[in-house]
């Protein structure tokens, strides 16, 4: 896939499963760590790796959040979900 395709792909993190966007992040850092790209696409790769990062970090901490209140809701949130339905 080239760089500006992928560029495009990882804008679109927020529409991704944490799982697969930890997927494309993991591609992007195996792409670098080969160093066999320009520097220019090695600094697309690292921004649109740092974008990535911000949204799974941004996934991972309204999860916690959600969690948090379902235990202090005595394990229902505010739409009624139970913990193990959020899980």
């Amino acid at each position: 896939m080239a760089l500006a395709a992928e560029a495009i792909e990882s804008v679109k993190a927020a529409e991704l499963t944490f799982e697969g966007g930890l997927e494309r992040l993991e591609s992007l850092v195996k792409r670098m760590e080969a160093q066999q790209l320009t520097l220019e696409d090695a600094m697309t790769a690292y921004a649109d790796g740092m974008r990535l990062a911000r949204a799974l970090d941004d996934q991972l901490n309204q999860t916690e959040k959600r969690l948090i209140t379902l235990s202090l809701d005595g394990g229902e949130d505010q739409r009624g979900e139970s913990i193990e339905d959020a899980l």
